[in-house]
């Protein structure tokens, strides 16, 4: 199975995942590593950790065999690297770019990543939803690690419209949301 990649679609991939794949060594993962979806010409990424699960779709460059791989976090491709592909055969994935030909050894079976479909709803209408900045959500959450706390509490009051109350010890935050502009 080969799936070919331009470099916006590449990087897009290991940009939105790799935060969270530098902990998928708490789900037994040697290194941090991606799980590759290839269905009906689109790429879905997904990383886990013992706390988060991420996911993002991207189209192919060209039309693929649908199928599945894992393939660790990588440098984001460079100027020169305009198409990036990626493949597995008997075990060994391989990243091929203008720059580069890259070898690892990543099997799919028996890793944490079977049966995440389960978890994140897929077709199921939400009770509700609301949109945030994430700079902001992020800003507001981080804020919180001042007080020295390993969670915080994410609490809505009243109506939606009035935001997303953040609390840890001491400390709160409150974020607005944001109206929606593009598709979900």
């Amino acid at each position: 199975m080969t799936i070919t990649l331009t470099r916006d679609a590449f990087n897009a991939i290991m940009r939105t995942c790799k935060d969270v794949a530098k902990g998928s060594h708490y789900v037994g993962l040697d290194r941090d590593t991606l799980r590759l979806i290839c269905r009906d010409s689109r790429v879905t990424a997904v990383a886990l950790n013992n706390a988060s699960i991420v996911e993002v779709t991207v189209p192919c460059e060209q039309p693929s065999d649908d199928g599945e791989m894992l393939v660790p976090v990588l440098k984001l491709a460079g100027k020169n690297e305009l198409i990036v592909s990626i493949s597995h055969e008997n075990g060994v994935t391989s990243v091929l770019t203008a720059e580069r030909d890259e070898k690892y050894e990543l099997e799919l079976e028996d890793t944490p990543f079977k049966g995440v479909e389960a978890i994140l709803p897929k077709n199921e209408r939400p009770m509700r939803s609301v949109c945030f900045d994430p700079h902001q959500l992020c800003q507001a959450i981080t804020a919180m690690k001042a007080t020295g706390t390993n969670s915080v509490q994410i609490s809505f009051y009243k109506d939606w419209q009035t935001g997303v109350v953040i609390t840890a010890p001491h400390a709160k935050a409150c974020v607005l949301p944001v109206r929606r502009k593009d598709n979900f």
